[in-house]
């Protein structure tokens, strides 16, 4: 009799800390998904009613983004990624450099896309799955006036207690793949300084 009250202890235990594990995962989730859903909010709320003064003045777009979305994006984590095994050949400086003008692309193409926001309407459903090494997916829906649907998931890492995206996938096309794709033929092509001199150029031409 006391061996089976111990055992039933044992897994009240063990139930419990299964339950209190899943407990923290799922709002470490919940946590990732409202730093998605709060920032584009505020972002897209923003734009709608500053639109003609954002065209106007491009500064205070890209103030916005640099206020709003760099915070919440692991542009390092990202350019690793996209770089792979020429990440590893690079030298500090060439990182550095990547990383700075990859970052200064990502900012003008997102702030060149906020300026064509209308009425969209973006859904951000409960977090699917458990926060595993401390990474997790959260996934969001675009809805247009026409009823066309994209989906967006946000793949997202704990660092430094603070959730950071370092990787997008649209309709299941990852942001890091495509560009790791493109630069690695690119630094094939004219080599690792050569990408950066066309970042660079490209940026400078870079219209918003």
């Amino acid at each position: 009799m006391k061996t089976k009250i111990i055992l039933q202890e044992i897994f009240y235990l063990i139930f419990m800390f299964f339950f209190c594990t899943s407990a923290a995962m799922a709002n470490e989730a919940e946590e990732a998904r409202l730093v998605i859903k709060t920032t584009a909010e505020e972002v897209i709320d923003y734009v709608k009613s500053h639109r003609s003064e954002l065209e106007q003045d491009k500064a205070k777009l890209h103030k916005l983004v640099n206020e709003k979305l760099v915070p919440i994006v692991d542009f390092k984590r990202a350019a690793r990624w996209i770089l792979g095994k020429n990440w590893r050949k690079a030298t500090k400086d060439q990182r550095l450099q990547f990383k700075d003008e990859f970052k200064k692309l990502l900012i003008k193409t997102y702030s060149s896309s906020l300026l064509k926001i209308s009425d969209e309407k973006v859904l951000y459903p409960p977090v699917k799955g458990e926060v595993r090494n401390g990474k997790v997916s959260v996934k969001s829906t675009i809805i247009t006036h026409d009823g066309k649907r994209f989906s967006v998931d946000y793949r997202m890492h704990n660092k430094d207690k603070d959730w950071k995206i370092y990787d997008i996938s649209v309709d299941g096309v990852s942001l890091i793949s495509t560009y790791r794709s493109s630069f690695t033929t690119e630094i094939r092509n004219v080599g690792l300084d050569g990408l950066i001199q066309n970042l660079v150029k490209k940026n400078k031409e870079f219209k918003t």
